[in-house]
């Protein structure tokens, strides 16, 4: 799991830069080799086998960032579960480096402005709430929902989305930590950005909409 408040090289947390689908035959796509040579630290092939895992120490603004660096989809974590799959990248280092330079540029590229304005940040770590939440008798929902994405056996993504956040809720209240569970989870789309009612966007409609849902033991 990562931790952005765990330092682990030089005093500053990990944060990993996961790249989809840059693996063709055996090769690297060259935008994902030149992001490759100038990170120089420890790289894996992700468990698809398609995709690279760059580990790299640095503090950077947290959460989950996705967009491109010239022209490659990228996303940048800096806490939550990760799949470690151990199969480093040939001709890569075995450590993991401090690159808080590099890092602080790929999250200004990927995220260039601020966060919108009706998104409160969490009020305490949302890593502690994730835990927690995996450990409950309904772990594996969440598990499929927020780690891997899996919107499965709902009506629609829209659903999937106020399932999480109504399981979240079961254990906080505080809707900075829900939102930002929910943003950081491979639901996120970017049309959770429009303007819905109340000068709310979607995604902070739904989770008050969560909030005020009837629960009956948590399950949804």
């Amino acid at each position: 799991m990562l931790d952005e408040r765990t330092p682990v090289v030089g005093g500053q947390p990990l944060c990993v830069l996961d790249l989809d689908d840059v693996i063709v035959d055996g090769q690297l796509l060259p935008s994902a080799a030149a992001l490759v040579d100038e990170l120089q630290t420890y790289t894996e092939v992700s468990v698809s086998g398609a995709g690279l895992h760059l580990l790299a120490a640095g503090t950077v603004a947290s959460g989950t960032r996705r967009g491109k660096v010239d022209d490659l989809p990228v996303e940048l974590i800096t806490s939550g579960f990760l799949a470690i799959s151990g199969v480093r990248w040939p001709e890569t280092p075995a450590g993991i480096a401090l690159r808080p330079a590099e890092l602080a540029q790929v999250r200004g590229e990927l995220d260039p402005g601020s966060p919108p304005p009706c998104f409160r940040p969490a009020a305490r770590p949302v890593t502690d709430v994730l835990s927690a939440l995996l450990g409950q008798r309904n772990g594996v929902k969440v598990c499929r929902l927020l780690i891997d994405g899996d919107t499965s056996g709902y009506p629609s993504p829209s659903e999937a989305v106020f399932a999480a956040a109504r399981l979240i809720a079961w254990r906080t209240r505080d809707t900075g930590v829900i939102e930002a569970l929910l943003r950081e989870s491979p639901l996120y789309a970017s049309r959770w950005e429009r303007p819905v009612a109340a000068g709310r966007t979607w995604i902070t409609h739904t989770v008050h909409r969560a909030l005020s849902a009837d629960f009956e033991g948590g399950e949804t």
